[in-house]
């Protein structure tokens, strides 16, 4: 239907009952876009885009009673195309008829088990009940969905060529080189309308799914593999889009943007563009797998889902153990929600910090990059992809939320689930209380209350006690593959773990004969307990302004309830020298009040509700607010590509912040090794990395023997780490070999701000060499220990 209320072509429908009344035929089968449902019948123009009044969704009212009326049976449903086998999401209405004679058809049971199943229920205002006629749950279809990728890609590449020379193309070398290289380059001829390949098809695999299968089932004579062939302009535009998840329009030079005018209510705009912008980026957007459809058409649904909304609102509200007459707060940024105050206090410090979080922006594209989380596709080139563009987003020192990731089993927040993941319902921990942090504010007490994970669970029904229990310790919790892919520091312990680090057998200690050891004998708990944890929280309870774990990354994922993410990110890649940009920072690091009026123009915030994985590099200062009751996963790694992050973060903590931050022993000496299986790595983050180990005392990387009672010279612990990081020192060595830099040239280019800030990662290195190095280093028993593989 369309957005005029006088339109004639909403009259169609009309037309097609006509037909039906004049032929009587036995069944008939109708198919209109989603938004037919919020056709309102005799509704008025209320601007140029909208109209409203009339009967609320008499369009469908109408059809009803008038084939009723005919003597037929009549049911409808939303389906989704991606439920039948379909590369692609569409939502359509079907509405099925037939006489009163005759077997009115079921709707189709879905075969493909697609994610996004929940926005088929349509709900008529006088009953609480939606309209689902097929089960849509997951788990329930025998198929997985079919992927864009899934579906074409066996196909042959080809690369659209650009209109101008190189060297006014604007495009980056390395990533044109690499681009033409790996298909073929076609030049769009304006005198054709379409490029692309033709002809008995050349697969570029066999086939890898069962969609493909199913397409080479008969053969092609000629594939078609074609796209319209755009203005040169258009092209230009395409092809200067970054690679590098969410790009738009904005990444492009501003001579590329193009103006036009648009609906602010149209499908388009509610995918995010702003209106005044035309979307160059859209057939780069639209080769997104699992991208919704209806965005992308020009098909007038403007249907709301108010029923997502309810369940959105009642999911955040916390109803069980809060008081009767607790007050609430509106994040207008985050889509309206509503949420409880702080309410375990008597000084209302907490509840003042949160209505000024409330205050944040919603996190865009230059602090948080959203994007869907690659379900099964039949190969890893999409899996590889969307690793590689986390690792690209975490680089530039911004966070990324993967949706449509969830866990095996969903876990509720009560005693029987907690249970599952820790059976030891007794164990004690420390939890904090926000009722002895009220107190703690004056009298300098412990806000801890030590008890068991039971009282934690059960006491979440008490509006008197508020409580948050941080890093459970879980030694197996699931990792989606991402993050398998992006912790480097796990992937390198990996690598090493059958090199020794112990003396060889046969060596001498004592005038005792000493075994081999084969990987690694000795892991501080602390390294195990950082990289999986749980985290317990009440709703109503508000965590200050923190940075997470010790120069290392963060991923958390929410099982059950939901989070407020607010980050605090004032621009300091102005600032010089970095005391400045330290001094920036400082602010907000107040356990007593936190100081948050200062930073609202810096705070950007995003919602986590169940299947929003989060990614975040080191140092990233945020709080964090919990609406609801609610359990999260997550843990801590290291990624190499935010090594100059990790130096920058830990630099801040040596100079007296270390309140802010959760101390851990992480340095994984022995991955740095793993290095050598690299062949191109980033400049600043290699320097980063010297830099750290050359003033090693800066960082406190290294257990010393007057730190801990029980550390003496010849222990296993001491002999294992000295031997580390005699390996350490040698990639260390080799690398500055490769890079031509002594330590001075190091430290002055880390205390350089690079020009495009200081979370810049800079030029590529070449590694290809390291190797060799490191094994003519290794080959001199006066440099490096024994080392048995």
């Amino acid at each position: 239907m369309f957005q005029k209320a006088n339109d004639r072509k909403s009259n169609l429908i009309l037309n097609l009952l006509s037909w039906v009344d004049i032929m009587r035929p036995n069944y008939c089968v109708f198919e209109n876009v989603k938004g037919f449902l919020s056709f309102n019948l005799n509704s008025v123009q209320k601007d140029q885009y909208q109209t409203e009044g009339g009967i609320t969704m008499g369009g469908l009212k109408f059809v009803y009673r008038a084939l009723l009326a005919m003597n037929y049976q009549v049911h409808c449903a939303l389906l989704q195309g991606a439920h039948y086998g379909t590369p692609q999401t569409r939502i359509r209405f079907f509405l099925m008829a037939a006489k009163r004679s005759y077997i009115l058809p079921e709707m189709p049971t879905p075969t493909h088990d697609f994610p996004d199943a929940n926005k088929l229920a349509i709900k008529f205002s006088i009953s609480k009940h939606p309209i689902r006629p097929i089960l849509t749950e997951r788990g329930t279809a025998p198929f997985q969905a079919v992927t864009v990728d899934s579906a074409i890609s066996d196909l042959p590449r080809f690369h659209w060529k650009h209109p101008k020379p190189f060297s006014q193309s604007g495009l980056n070398h390395v990533r044109e080189v690499r681009r033409v290289s790996q298909a073929i380059t076609l030049e769009c001829d304006q005198s054709k309308p379409w490029v692309g390949i033709e002809g008995v098809p050349q697969y570029r695999t066999p086939p890898l799914t069962t969609f493909q299968h199913f397409c080479r089932q008969k053969p092609t004579p000629n594939i078609q593999h074609f796209t319209r062939t755009l203005k040169p302009l258009t092209v230009e535009r395409v092809l200067n889009i970054p690679l590098v998840a969410g790009a738009d329009y904005r990444d492009l030079r501003k001579e590329l943007w193009e103006w036009q005018f648009s609906d602010p209510n149209s499908a388009i705009a509610r995918g995010g563009f702003r209106p005044g912008m035309v979307l160059c980026n859209l057939l780069y957007v639209q080769k997104k797998a699992y991208r919704r459809q209806e965005e992308l058409d020009d098909d007038n649904d403007n249907g709301s889902d108010e029923e997502s909304t309810k369940n959105r609102a009642n999911r955040l509200q916390c109803t069980v153990g809060v008081p009767e007459n607790v007050e609430h707060v509106t994040w207008p940024h985050l889509g309206g929600i509503k949420t409880v105050l702080p309410f375990a206090e008597t000084k209302g410090i907490d509840k003042n910090a949160v209505k000024v979080l409330a205050q944040a922006q919603a996190a865009g594209d230059e602090s948080v990059v959203f994007m869907s989380y690659p379900h099964q596709s039949g190969t890893m080139e999409h899996a590889q992809r969307i690793v590689q563009d986390v690792r690209d987003v975490l680089r530039s020192n911004r966070s990324v939320v993967l949706r449509g990731w969830h866990p095996e089993n969903r876990i509720l927040f009560d005693l029987a689930d907690i249970a599952y993941l820790h059976p030891d319902i007794e164990q004690r921990v420390d939890a904090q209380d926000a009722m002895l942090r009220d107190q703690a504010r004056t009298s300098k007490e412990t806000i801890h209350l030590r008890c068991t994970i039971q009282h934690v669970v059960e006491t979440a029904s008490d509006p008197d006690v508020c409580l948050n229990v941080l890093d459970l310790p879980i030694y197996r919790g699931e990792t989606p593959h991402v993050m398998r892919s992006i912790a480097d520091d796990t992937l390198s312990m990996q690598i090493t773990s059958k090199d020794g680090y112990m003396l060889a057998k046969g060596h001498q200690v004592d005038s005792k004969t000493v075994d081999t050891f084969s990987g690694p004998q000795v892991l501080p708990v602390d390294m195990l307990n950082v990289r999986s944890w749980d985290i317990l929280t009440h709703g109503g309870f508000l965590t200050y302004p923190h940075r997470d774990g010790t120069g290392m990354g963060t991923y958390s994922y929410v099982r059950t309830g939901a989070k407020i993410w607010v980050y605090l990110r004032p621009d300091i890649d102005d600032l010089h020298p970095r005391s400045e940009a330290y001094k920036a920072l400082d602010g907000a690091f107040d356990a007593t009040e936190p100081n948050l009026k200062d930073y609202v123009g810096t705070m950007r915030a995003v919602l986590l509700e169940e299947g929003d994985l989060l990614i975040q590099p080191p140092g990233l200062t945020h709080a964090v607010y919990t609406p609801t009751h609610s359990l999260i996963s997550g843990g801590h790694f290291v990624c190499y590509d935010t090594l100059h992050i990790m130096e920058f973060a830990l630099a801040y903590n040596s100079i007296g912040l270390c309140n802010a931050f959760s101390a851990v022993w992480f340095w994984p000496c022995p991955s740095l090794d793993s290095l050598r299986i690299a062949s191109v790595f980033y400049r600043r983050p290699l320097l980063a990395i010297i830099h750290m180990f050359v003033m090693e005392a800066e960082y406190a990387f290294v257990t010393k023997g007057t730190d801990h009672p029980k550390y003496r010279s010849r222990d296993t612990y001491s002999v294992e780490e000295q031997n580390e990081l005699q390996v350490v020192e040698n990639v260390i060595s080799a690398l500055m070999t490769i890079m031509n830099v002594t330590d001075d040239s190091v430290y002055e280019a880390m205390m350089m701000r690079p020009n495009d800030g200081w979370f810049d990662a800079g030029p590529t290195v070449d590694l290809t060499g390291l190797k060799k190095i490191l094994d003519e280093l290794e080959k001199n028993p006066g440099r490096v220990p024994v080392r048995l593989s």
